[in-house]
């Protein structure tokens, strides 16, 4: 687990303003703070709570088939997760090692 709890507090901070407050701009803020972070499954968690919270109905999760789809949030954060991975791992094979 990455060492920047803080940031993921204030990724929480700023999705629970967002739905006090009912501005979705901060909600996804949010989500992308937490998924850039690196904490991949709770900006999951994060996604799929707003997109239940911002009705998709439940029963859409099991009855269509590419029900991913249906969720644009957790669908965000899925790819914000492949891509933060891809852009590490690719930073790390080029950086030189250091002693």
């Amino acid at each position: 687990m990455p060492n920047n709890i803080s940031q993921l507090v204030v990724a929480v901070v700023l999705v629970a303003a967002g739905v006090i407050v009912p501005w979705w701009p901060l909600c996804i803020l949010g989500l992308l703070l937490a998924s850039l972070s690196g904490h991949s499954a709770t900006s999951l968690l994060i996604g799929l709570y707003l997109d239940l919270l911002w009705g998709i109905p439940p029963g859409h999760l099991f009855v269509i088939p590419w029900h991913w789809l249906v969720l644009p949030c957790t669908l965000l954060a899925a790819v914000l997760f492949i891509a933060r991975r891809v852009v590490v791992t690719r930073m790390m094979v080029k950086m030189p090692k250091r002693i």
